[in-house]
């Protein structure tokens, strides 16, 4: 869970790249929304988004988030790696277990038998392929953004709240 600390360092980051500084009264809606990603994460988040950031105005919370997502997106296959190794599964060199999760609920939704077809080459489903692994890497990314106890609440079936709210 991002905490204030994270965020007083976020905020001064930002404030030495941007004309504008964060008011203190918009503090709350920020650890809101950074509230499920731990400091490590919001904080490298925000040197991306302050590295790529060429205007003089003010970021909002949500290009951090969002950095963060794609910081964690980088730790699964891209689609030509999860693709191959779909193949590799189908040419009986790996076996499903062996995949990254994404990567395997995307083998599992194309079928098989699908997975076979591939060796000659059917691009129809190697489209639905990545199609099924694009959401598999969304999906890990948002569970893996939230923070332990969201984690927990939604694995449980329970209630949560995010950052108080």
């Amino acid at each position: 869970m991002a905490s204030r600390k994270a965020l007083a360092t976020i905020i001064k980051l930002l404030e030495h790249t941007t004309t504008k500084p964060v008011p203190e009264e918009n503090w709350d809606t920020w650890l809101r929304v950074l509230a499920p990603l731990n400091d490590d994460l919001a904080v490298e988040a925000a040197m991306r988004v302050v590295r790529h950031t060429t205007k003089p105005f003010a970021v909002p919370p949500g290009a951090i988030y969002t950095a963060a997502e794609e910081i964690l997106a980088e730790r699964y296959p891209s689609e030509g790696d999860a693709w191959e190794l779909a193949r590799q599964v189908a040419r009986g060199e790996r076996t499903l277990a062996d995949l990254p999760l994404p990567v395997r609920r995307a083998a599992e939704q194309v079928g098989l038998f699908a997975l076979r077809e591939i060796l000659v080459g059917d691009g129809t489903t190697r489209a639905h392929f990545l199609q099924f692994y694009r959401e598999a890497r969304r999906q890990a990314v948002s569970r893996e953004a939230l923070g332990k106890p969201e984690q927990r609440a939604i694995t449980e079936g329970e209630s949560f709240t995010i950052g108080g709210c």
